[in-house]
């Protein structure tokens, strides 16, 4: 099981002491978006992804094909409103909801992104950008 991916503490576990959620927002060395403070919304609107995002979603694509036959395993790839930033993230939803995954993944992107928000791009294999 993932504990953090990166400096984002990622396991939904009641019993992670505060003190490690106060440590990384009060030392301003990590400054990324907390998933719990994410509400995950498909993009809707023109979109074209740049030559990073497009081989970031590529490897998202690689990433599905080979762990799909896995039960309930569940992919979200997301992306900021001009399709230059990317977050993703991997899960199996008996282990972890898939509307956690979903807000892991935009807290990711939101994250590289400089904190301005990011949407859902696609979920498994399939876009649904509107």
């Amino acid at each position: 099981m993932v504990f953090a991916r990166n400096a984002q503490i990622v396991w939904n576990w009641d019993e992670i002491p505060e003190v490690y959620y106060t440590l990384i927002a009060n030392v301003d060395i990590f400054d990324y978006i907390d998933w719990r403070d994410i509400s995950p919304e498909v993009g809707k609107g023109p979109i074209s992804l740049n030559k990073k995002t497009t081989k970031n979603f590529k490897e998202h694509l690689t990433i599905y094909k080979n762990n799909k036959d896995e039960k309930n395993f569940y992919s979200v790839f997301a992306l900021s409103s001009d399709g230059k930033i990317s977050g993703d993230m991997d899960g199996w939803g008996q282990k972890v909801s898939k509307t956690q995954i979903e807000a892991l993944a935009v807290a990711e992107c939101m994250t590289n992104n400089e904190k301005e928000k990011c949407f859902i791009y696609a979920i498994n294999d399939e876009v649904v950008w509107k």
